[in-house]
């Protein structure tokens, strides 16, 4: 089953800055994913979306499953995205990506 996320309904504010708010929609993210549901990420109507909240919504993710697998449950609506935002968020991906990994390495 498909379920829509509006990030700015969840953290009730326009500033996406803190880690607070990004525990508060990963916690809503994961609790879908436990589902088994599909989860759609809609950004609309954030002025501001800070580097801090999207490491513990969107990166934090990354410690749950494979990425090829998050993928396909987890989609960001790149239509409720500026260029900019779009931009921050593909390194935020990136970056938990290669974390995981370098995490993985270390383990072996």
């Amino acid at each position: 089953m498909d379920k829509k996320i509006i990030v700015k309904d969840i953290i009730e504010s326009p500033l996406a800055v803190n880690t607070k708010q990004g525990k508060k929609v990963f916690e809503i993210i994961k609790r879908e994913l436990d589902k088994k549901n599909t989860v759609d990420v809609d950004f609309s109507g954030l002025t501001t979306i800070t580097t801090a909240f999207l490491n513990l919504s969107i990166g934090k993710l990354y410690s749950l499953d494979e990425p090829s697998e998050l993928n396909k449950r987890v989609k960001i609506l790149s239509d409720s995205l500026t260029i900019f935002q779009k931009q921050k968020i593909q390194r935020v991906m990136e970056n938990a990506k290669i974390k995981i990994s370098d995490e993985e390495l270390n383990e072996g």
